[in-house]
C-alpha cells in the first residue's frame, strides 16, 4: 500500500513506492516513457537535459536512506 504525504505525494524515500524500480535506468525510462496511461511521456515536452535533471533529483531520494526521526 502507498502511503502519501499531506501534499498528496508519494514518499520517494522508500523504495518498495517505486513500482517500476527504483534504479537510475528505471527512474529516467519512467519519467522519459510513461507508464500505463498513468504517468504521462515527457519526452518530446522537455529537453533531454531536463529529463536528465529530474531524473537526477527523483533517484536521489531512492538512493538515500530515510532521515531517522528527531527524539
Amino acid at each position: 500500500m502507498l502511503f502519501r504525504s499531506a501534499i498528496g505525494g508519494t514518499d520517494l524515500t522508500k523504495k518498495e513506492h517505486f513500482l517500476y524500480g527504483s534504479d537510475r535506468e528505471s527512474v529516467l525510462q519512467t519519467i522519459t516513457s510513461g507508464r500505463h496511461g498513468v504517468m504521462p511521456a515527457f519526452e518530446g515536452n522537455l529537453k533531454p537535459e531536463e529529463i536528465k535533471a529530474i531524473s537526477v533529483y527523483t533517484f536521489s531520494f531512492a538512493a538515500k536512506p530515510p532521515p531517522l526521526p528527531q527524539p
